[in-house]
C-alpha cells in the first residue's frame, strides 16, 4: 500500500468506528451488528468497572459473534441511555485487509429508574484495543477488546 492508501483506510476505520458508537448509542442492534465481522471477539476480561459491575455485563466478560455481541449489548444497555466516545486513535494498517487501533475510550450510562441496580450513572475511562478487517471492500471490526481503567459510579438517590 502506498501512503495515500494507507491515510484512505485510516479515514474509513474512523468512521468505521463512529458508525458504532452512533448505532449503539442510538440502539439501533442491526446497524451495531453490522460493524462487526461474523466472528468478532468482544472482550471486557481486562476491564476494572468497579463493583456492581455483574448486574450490568450479567456476568459475561467474552461474547463472539456479530450477532451474539449486539444482542449482549442489547440486554445490558438497552434500556439506559448512553454517550459513547473515542478519541486520539492510533491506527495501524498492516496491509490492504487488516489493521490495527487503539483509541482512548470515555463512556457514560445513564440507568432508568425501576431497574434492580443501585446506581444511576457510570462514567468510564480507559482504551478500546481494536483489530479489523477488509471484508468484500468494507473495514470490520474483528476484535474489541475494553480495558476500563477507571469508572465512576453515581448512586441512585433514595
Amino acid at each position: 500500500m502506498d501512503d495515500l492508501q494507507r491515510l484512505i483506510a485510516v479515514e474509513e476505520i474512523k468512521k468505521l468506528k463512529s458508525r458504532y458508537f452512533r448505532a449503539l448509542d442510538k440502539k439501533d442492534w442491526d446497524a451495531f451488528a453490522a460493524n462487526f465481522t461474523e466472528d468478532i471477539i468482544f472482550d471486557f476480561t481486562e476491564s476494572d468497572s468497579g463493583e456492581d459491575v455483574d448486574k450490568l455485563v450479567h456476568h459475561v466478560y467474552r461474547v463472539e459473534g456479530a450477532i451474539q455481541a449486539a444482542e449482549w449489548a442489547r440486554d445490558a444497555l438497552g434500556d439506559a441511555v448512553t454517550s459513547h466516545h473515542g478519541h486520539m486513535p492510533d491506527i495501524d494498517i498492516v496491509d490492504e485487509e487488516s489493521a490495527t487501533g487503539i483509541w482512548s475510550l470515555n463512556d457514560q450510562i445513564w440507568f432508568p429508574d425501576g431497574i434492580e441496580f443501585r446506581y444511576s450513572k457510570l462514567e468510564g475511562y480507559g482504551h478500546y484495543e481494536e483489530k479489523y478487517k477488509k471484508v468484500n471492500g468494507v473495514w470490520k471490526v474483528s476484535m474489541a477488546k475494553f480495558v476500563r481503567h477507571h469508572a465512576v459510579w453515581t448512586v441512585r438517590p433514595n
